[in-house]
């Protein structure tokens, strides 16, 4: 029972090692790209229009004033890798709000032989628009985005197997009969949650922070630190199932398969099913090394629907929605 426990224990932990290096990738790629910007500005870019047309403007004019929304959110937000790309993941309606009602009146053709303040007085009507449609017009996109997250998440997980040749039947037979590659990961999965448990201790708190910029730079730190931990976890599965003498064979394939499918079931599900072995671990005489509390802060939420900067770690719960 107990050589069972300590084969799965590690089976475990690899897989969760795994899943949360092909969730940093998917991050990254996502932050890079500006995947979820580009899906939500032409939700963003429909709602403006049509809030100008029900304010009394007509289609150029309520053009105009798309084209003025999108100048000034490339213009505040951070771009992706495509210079062209508007990263919208933390606007909301108060703030698209606040910058439709900032229109200069001069910028709209149509407002510059009104009196400044009737001018601000229609923008204010396009204001109140897009507020009240916000959701409406939003909601659809970012389901949209949630499952493109989904299989985001399949080829992330695909891609950080392959890179690895993390054979899932070959990771178990390893776990079960090499005593040394157990103590290995063990050890390196111990530093890796102890640096997710304080970097969701810095996330947790730093709304009590002295200045937002102080306790930005402490979480950007301890995320540096996390990934640290992570890639020398990660360098676990590197020597043991490297491609040196490798040979395809459907065995391989399928352990490939089986790893993938795994990997894609995320970081959140295998912590807690790590955490859940270390206590049988624990109950039947072995030392558990899972410790810290709740899953880890960069794989609590997969559905992207928290941002896609990089390394910026995700504040709410885990959903099953799909960044």
């Amino acid at each position: 029972m107990t050589g069972l426990l300590e084969s799965g224990f590690t089976l475990v932990a690899v897989v969760f090692i795994l899943a949360l290096a092909a969730e940093r990738l998917q991050e990254v790629v996502k932050a890079a790209l500006a995947l979820k910007g580009g899906v939500r500005v032409a939700g963003v870019s429909r709602l403006v229009r049509e809030a100008a047309v029900e304010a009394g403007f007509g289609e150029d004019q309520a053009q105009v004033i798309m084209l003025r929304v999108l100048e000034r959110l490339r213009a505040l937000n951070q771009p992706g890798l495509r210079p062209s790309a508007v990263r919208l993941d933390h606007v909301g309606k108060g703030e698209l709000k606040d910058i439709v009602e900032r229109i200069r009146p001069e910028a709209v053709p149509a407002l510059r032989s009104l009196e400044a303040g009737a001018a601000r007085k229609r923008m204010g009507k396009v204001a109140a628009n897009v507020e009240a449609w916000f959701d409406l017009a939003l909601a659809p996109v970012d389901g949209r985005h949630a499952r493109r997250m989904h299989l985001g998440a399949v080829l992330s997980a695909a891609v950080v197997v392959l890179a690895l040749n993390a054979d899932g039947l070959a990771i178990f037979q390893a776990a079960w009969s090499d005593s040394s590659f157990r103590d290995s990961v063990a050890v390196r999965l111990t530093p890796l949650l102890a640096a997710d448990s304080a970097l969701g201790a810095l996330v947790a708190g730093r709304g009590a922070a002295d200045t937002a910029g102080a306790a930005d730079t402490a979480v950007a730190r301890a995320v540096a630190r996390r990934d640290s931990t992570l890639i020398a976890a990660v360098g676990v599965q590197v020597k043991p199932f490297s491609y040196a003498n490798w040979r395809y064979s459907p065995q391989w394939l399928l352990g490939i398969l089986l790893t993938t499918i795994l990997v894609s079931l995320g970081a959140p599900f295998w912590h807690d099913l790590l955490s859940a072995v270390a206590g049988l671990r624990k109950g039947n005489g072995a030392v558990g090394v899972v410790s810290g509390s709740g899953a880890p802060p960069a794989a609590r939420d997969r559905s992207g629907d928290d941002g896609d900067e990089p390394g910026t770690p995700r504040l709410t719960t885990r959903e099953q929605t799909d960044d």
